[in-house]
Order: structure tokens, then sequence, then C-alpha cells
């Protein structure tokens, strides 16, 4: 291995750890765990994102000061957060698309 794919395998590494303190997971398993679930398939990213945020109420309703409830609202907050930017993003290539391919 040379320097540079040494580089970049730490930096990936690097990525992927600071990606797992924040979702709890890769974004990359995010987008496939949550991606391909049936609530996604059948209603949708947005309704994914909505059971999403539900789930941190009733956590945080729950939570008082138990050990790791907070942190796992951090987390699938962050999880939301993602997937909503993701939603974003697609419907922002979307629109710009359609612009541009409109007579």
């Amino acid at each position: 291995m040379n320097v540079s794919t040494q580089h970049s395998a730490s930096t990936s590494n690097e990525q992927q750890q600071k990606e797992i303190k924040i979702y709890g997971m890769t974004a990359a398993e995010v987008r496939e765990e949550f991606g391909n679930s049936i609530t996604a398939k059948f209603c949708g990213m947005e309704m994914v994102v909505m059971s999403i945020l539900s789930d941190c109420q009733e956590l945080l309703a729950m939570a008082g000061e138990r050990d790791g409830t907070r942190e796992h609202v951090r987390q699938a907050m962050n999880i939301a957060k993602l997937l909503l930017s993701d939603l974003h993003i697609e419907n922002q290539k979307r629109l710009h698309k359609e612009k541009y391919l409109l007579p």
C-alpha cells in the first residue's frame, strides 16, 4: 500500500468513525437500512423521517435520566436530518431537471 492509499484508507476510516458517532452507524448503512424499509417502500421517505421523529418524542417522554437514552435520541434525530437532506437534494435535482426539460 502506497502513502496515498494509506492516507485515503485512514481518512475513510476516520469518516466512518465520525458517522458512527453521529448516527450510531455509517451514513451508507443509514441509507440502506431506512431506504429499504417497508415504510419507505409503501409510504415514502417522508413518512420514515416522521416515524423517526415520533420515536424521538416517545423516547424523550420516557427518558428521565436513563443511561444512553439521550444519546440514542440524538443519533435518531441526526438520522432524520440526514434523510431529510437526501430528500431535499433529490427534490432539487428533480426540479432543476424538470425546469430545463420542459418545453
